[in-house]
C-alpha cells in the first residue's frame, strides 16, 4: 500500500498517499497467510505493489473494487541468493572494489587492508559539533577558557578544585589537568560527515579528542 512518508522528494511523492491520513508516516502492508499442511514443499510467495503515485483515495478505491484476493493480479516472488525477495541487490556492486577486508590472503583489490576503525570519539560531541563555524569555536573555546582556569586557580591556591559545571571532563582530560598543561585555543576547525550524509564543523583539537583512532593515518 505503500504510504512511507520517512522518505524525501521524488521517492517520498512515488510513496503516495498515506493511507492512515495526516498522522501516519509509515508505509502500510496487508498479509494473508495461509497454512496448508497437505503441500509438501515451502509454500509460495504472491506480492503485489499497489503503484506508484496513487493518493490515498485512489488506494482505498483499489482494495474495493478487488473486493476478495482472488481478484488482485499477484505475482510470485523467490529470494535470490542474496536472499533479497523485492528490492534485490543489483549484482553489478560484486565487481567493485572492497572497501576492506579482515582475510590476511585476500587476492582481490582492497582500498584499506586490515584497517579498520571506530570514528573520532570526543567524549564531548556536543561542545566539539555543530553546523555552525561561530557556535563551535564559541562553545569550544569557552571550555578550553574555563580549563586553563581551572589550572591557573589551582596552581596558585595550591588546591585540587575542578570546576565540574563548565569543563566536560573526559579520562584524557584529566590526565592533562593532573600535569597541568593547558590547552591552545588556536586549533583548526574541519568539515566532517558527524553520521553519513550530515555535514558539520569539527573543532579539531587534539587534547579535546579522547580517542582519535586511526582516521588521521587512514585518510592521509
Amino acid at each position: 500500500m505503500r504510504g512511507n512518508q520517512r522518505t524525501n522528494g521524488e521517492l517520498s511523492r512515488k510513496e503516495g498517499g498515506k493511507i492512515f491520513g495526516s498522522g501516519s508516516r509509515t508505509p502500510i502492508a496487508i498479509t494473508f497467510l495461509v497454512r496448508n499442511s497437505s503441500r509438501k514443499k515451502d509454500g509460495i510467495v504472491h506480492y503485489c505493489d499497489i503503484g506508484d503515485y496513487l493518493s490515498r483515495e485512489e488506494k482505498l478505491n483499489i482494495l474495493k473494487d478487488n473486493n476478495n484476493i482472488d481478484n488482485v493480479s499477484w505475482f510470485d516472488i523467490t529470494p535470490d541468493d542474496n536472499n533479497d525477495w523485492i528490492n534485490k541487490t543489483n549484482p553489478v556492486y560484486n565487481g567493485f572494489m572492497l572497501l576492506g577486508s579482515k582475510e590476511k590472503q585476500i587476492t582481490e583489490s582492497v582500498l584499506w587492508k586490515n584497517k579498520y576503525a571506530i570514528g573520532l570519539f570526543t567524549s564531548r560531541d556536543s561542545i566539539m559539533y555543530s553546523f555552525s563555524n561561530a557556535d563551535l569555536r564559541n562553545n569550544a573555546c569557552s571550555m578550553i577558557n574555563a580549563y586553563n582556569d581551572n589550572i591557573d586557580y589551582v596552581i596558585k591556591n595550591k588546591a585540587y578544585e575542578k570546576d565540574l559545571k563548565n569543563v566536560n571532563w573526559s579520562a584524557k582530560l584529566n590526565n592533562l589537568f593532573n600535569k597541568r598543561e593547558k590547552i591552545d585555543i588556536t586549533s583548526s576547525v574541519t568539515e566532517v560527515l558527524y553520521r553519513p550524509f550530515c555535514k558539520e564543523y569539527l573543532y579539531n583539537c587534539e587534547e579535546l579528542i579522547e580517542r582519535p583512532g586511526l582516521w588521521k593515518n587512514i585518510i592521509s
